[in-house]
């Protein structure tokens, strides 16, 4: 076997940035078993450690939180911790006590392995000296760990003079990998070096030409850079065959979902990716959890149905989130089409039928703990709800009508005839396009306007948040969508981006930054306070695709559901 094909199968990981990492996983297929050494340095307390693996394009494969008693040392292959045969890079995080090393053995008999500890070093240069090329070969692998892309220069040099050179584009997270005689001649004496504008991670390692023996040639870092670590990461990316209805609900642990024809109750671990799919019978036409129950709605009868127009819930079942098994049949007889857990308040369970086709809408609110109905309300046909405190807001989706109620008695304070179907409400008022198009209202629960903000264009979507009223306007000919930002109390401007988004947008608020997530798959940041941009980012560097679903923000992950043939739900760690 020729040396070049045994340092690609040995070079299949890149460094990761300014973090723990293991740069290297070789493939057996090449020649050299890997194996991972984890060993707890701390003789007194176990400790945790996270090992995440990405393949050689840098594409998020899984992550393992793996436990090391006091003093233990335990030994894996890579391809058993990620269940995957294409690990081509691991990047470390947790307690520092636990250290990370990687053993290649090769497949030849009377052969000795090396190891190679984790490293976390970047720099724009990077100095290689050569070896033997008659006896040996010198190979490399690098790792552009910025967020842009890297230009690099390969240098070959005879006594300081440069003799020839190699060029190339580097893109964010991606690896390069070559072995010198490919690139340079022969020359006794010569040195390399890695120039770039922006730090690289790199490792370089020798091998024998027999394959018997490998070694580290450990690179001179000629200029280090302390990059700060990208806050953004892919965590994990999980995939459904099913369509999925919109929606889905987070928790502290799980991401519920229900999958289309037949429809099926699912739920994805929010810190690993792990999906599961929930053994109840019939059809399920939604699941919401709260305090570690999980309620569904669910067709027993197992009535035919098309997705979810014609959706026929029969039946609300209470779960317990952990084991997961029932708790109870809270209730069985149902006489109403209902396609949605619209909220959960204290005791009271809100559903409705939002995605059907019944003639005459409803919204009614069930006691969790004896499943009695406390009230039932014909509504606008196919209503979508938020609530606050002691009230509701229905909106039609056809968005004709808009209703105030009271949630403990189902009595309608208030009715608009509304062109909009979405809604902010808080303690006392209700923000949103609710009377006519081309203006933003706030109003009391009295019905009393308090102050309105005019706009040429027809919907917004708003979002109470700490800086302000949010809100989202839609409807120019252009197609592009303007970001306001608006004072609660008096409708006056705070900031205003114009023709901001290229497509419609999913949003949410975190710690005094704005996210938002267009369709065509750009990831803005921006500053809750001044509307000013702090990162865009492109999810497709992550590898999410396609048609981009609503994210929701839970804690510091960031969850995106992309269409493209299929679902595919990532989560991405925010700063």
């Amino acid at each position: 076997m020729h040396c070049r094909v045994w340092l690609v199968a040995i070079f299949c990981l890149g460094s990761l940035g300014q973090q723990r990492l293991i740069s290297h996983v070789s493939r057996v297929t090449g020649g050299f078993i890997p194996t991972l050494l984890i060993a707890n340095t701390d003789g007194l307390s176990g400790h945790d450690v996270e090992l995440r693996f990405y393949d050689q394009n840098g594409g998020f494969i899984l992550a393992n939180t793996i436990h090391v008693q006091a003093g233990e040392t335990n030994f894996a292959s890579p391809e058993h911790l990620s269940s995957s045969d294409s690990v081509s890079h691991i990047a470390i995080t947790g307690d520092p006590e636990v250290k990370v090393t990687i053993i290649y053995q090769s497949t030849v008999s009377n052969s000795s392995p090396v190891h190679v500890s984790e490293s976390a070093i970047q720099s724009t240069r990077w100095r290689i000296y050569q070896g033997n090329w008659s006896a040996a070969w010198d190979g490399v692998a690098m790792v552009n760990p910025n967020g842009q892309q890297a230009s690099v220069d390969v240098k070959q040099y005879v006594s300081g003079a440069e003799k020839a050179s190699h060029s190339f584009a580097l893109s964010s997270w991606h690896k390069q990998l070559f072995v010198f005689e490919t690139l340079f001649s022969d020359i006794e004496g010569s040195y390399f070096e890695v120039h770039s504008d922006r730090p690289l991670a790199l490792t370089s390692l020798r091998g024998s030409l027999d394959q018997r023996f490998l070694w580290e040639n450990v690179p001179l870092d000629l200029q280090s850079v302390a990059v700060t670590p990208e806050p953004y990461n892919l965590l994990w990316q999980t995939e459904v065959s099913d369509s999925v209805r919109a929606g889905g609900q987070i928790t502290d642990s799980w991401w519920y979902i229900v999958t289309q024809g037949p429809a099926k109750a699912h739920r994805i671990n929010i810190n690993n990716g792990a999906i599961e799919t929930l053994p109840l019978n019939g059809d399920i036409a939604d699941v919401r959890e709260q305090n570690g129950d999980v309620f569904f709605l669910t067709d027993m009868d197992q009535q035919p149905t098309d997705g979810y127009a014609n959706f026929s819930a029969l039946s609300l079942a209470k779960w317990n989130a952990d084991t997961p098994t029932e708790i109870d049949q809270i209730t069985n007889t149902l006489p109403f089409r209902l396609s949605q857990i619209g909220a959960i308040s204290g005791n009271s369970l809100f559903a409705q039928n939002r995605f059907c086709d019944d003639p005459i809408g409803r919204i009614i609110s069930i006691d969790t703990m004896s499943g009695n109905v406390n009230w039932n309300l014909p509504t606008a046909p196919c209503t979508l709800n938020f609530y606050v405190g002691s009230f509701i807001s229905t909106s039609s989706v056809q968005g004709n009508q808009m209703q105030l109620i009271n949630q403990n008695s189902g009595q309608v304070i208030k009715t608009w005839d509304s062109p909009g179907s979405f809604v902010a409400i808080d303690e006392s008022r209700l923000y949103g396009t609710l009377d006519r198009e081309n203006r933003v209202v706030a109003i009391n629960f009295n019905g009393q306007v308090i102050w309105e903000y005019d706009t040429p264009f027809n919907e917004t979507y708003p979002l109470l948040t700490e800086s302000g009223l949010f809100t989202y306007i839609w409807g120019k000919p252009s197609g592009m969508r303007d970001l306001v930002m608006l004072d609660p109390d008096t409708g006056l401007e705070k900031w205003k981006q114009t023709d901001f988004l290229p497509a419609s947008a999913a949003y949410s608020e975190r710690l005094g930054s704005l996210y938002l997530v267009a369709t065509n798959g750009i990831f803005y940041v921006l500053n809750s306070d001044s509307g000013a941009l702090i990162r865009e980012l492109d999810l497709e560097d992550w590898g999410i695709t396609g048609i981009i679903r609503p994210i929701q923000i839970y804690e510091n992950k960031l969850f995106v559901e992309s269409l493209d043939n299929g679902s595919t739900f990532s989560c991405v760690t925010l700063p």
